[in-house]
């Protein structure tokens, strides 16, 4: 293991909560955001009790969770 963290230079410095302030930081699920997590999960929920493959990819186009466009 240690020739491969050689080779490819995988450090072992991670700064945990330098990394959970960043990621906290960036979070922006408010208002609109909000409404379309609850509704796309409740549309996935349906899909998956339906089997219906449609209907999640619906959901996952729905979902905030990759938007650009912070609310």
């Amino acid at each position: 293991m240690t020739l491969l963290r050689h080779v490819f230079d995988i450090g072992d410095a991670t700064d945990y909560e330098g990394t959970a302030n960043r990621i906290s930081d960036g979070i922006h699920i408010k208002g609109i955001n909000a409404l379309l997590m609850v509704c796309s999960a409740l549309l996935a929920s349906i899909g998956l009790d339906t089997n219906s493959v449609a209907i999640i990819i619906g959901a996952m186009l729905i979902s905030p969770l990759m938007s650009t466009n912070p609310a």
